[in-house]
């Protein structure tokens, strides 16, 4: 079984990259500036953007709209990358789309409560 954290490196990071990407892409930031941001290669980029990698991963449009807030910090200081990007997989895990993809992808027991966040840890 994937622990929580598996999903997040294999699914939803890379989602969280595309998005970024792509809003990137739409605001005017060349190609190979996306990969240097990112720290990620060229051809990443260009698979994000052709949706040929991270596609698996549909974020709610409230994930969405972060998203685009935080791209927009990113471009105007590009060491915010981590901080917004801890702050996006923070808040995918509180609409609990992180628990529907470790069902997705893990054969869990269907009370599972793994991916919840516990206040009183």
């Amino acid at each position: 079984m994937d622990n929580p954290q598996e999903i997040e490196v294999w699914y939803v990071l890379p989602a969280i990259r595309k998005e970024i990407a792509l809003e990137m892409k739409k605001k005017g930031v060349k190609q190979k500036d996306i990969a240097s941001i990112l720290n990620v290669t060229e051809a990443a980029v260009s698979m994000y953007i052709n949706s040929k990698r991270a596609k698996d991963v549909i974020f709610p449009k409230e994930i969405k709209q972060i998203i685009e807030k935080s791209t927009s910090a990113i471009i105007k200081n590009q060491e915010t990358l981590l901080k917004q990007t801890q702050y996006i997989l923070k808040k995918v895990r509180q609409c609990m789309l992180l628990c529907e993809l470790h069902k997705k992808y893990c054969e869990l027991p269907e009370e599972c409560c793994l991916c919840v966040e516990k206040s009183d840890n």
